[in-house]
């Protein structure tokens, strides 16, 4: 019997070329599933020095950033999945 490894990611990254007037930029989720993806809006954004693209996240101690990381968290597959199960 042939077993199939399915594959599912998400990444979060800015789109600074998409960045509003009072220099916030967009938060777009990078969604892969088997190879195939999408990317889409997670409707949220944030000035670019507060994202920290290494990690995909928001960096800071301030009462949004914990909300907004906290948000970031439950997009992650494993959440997603725990909440599934």
């Amino acid at each position: 019997m042939k077993t199939v490894n399915n594959t599912f990611g998400v990444i979060f990254y800015l789109r600074k070329y998409k960045a509003t007037n009072d220099g916030k930029t967009p938060i777009y989720a990078r969604i892969t599933v088997n190879g195939s993806r999408i990317d889409l809006s997670i409707k949220r954004s944030i000035e670019p020095g507060n994202w920290n693209s290494n990690k995909g996240m928001a960096k800071g101690s301030r009462e949004e950033i914990i909300k907004l990381n906290k948000y970031l968290d439950q997009l992650q597959p494993d959440s997603l999945l725990f909440r599934l199960e």
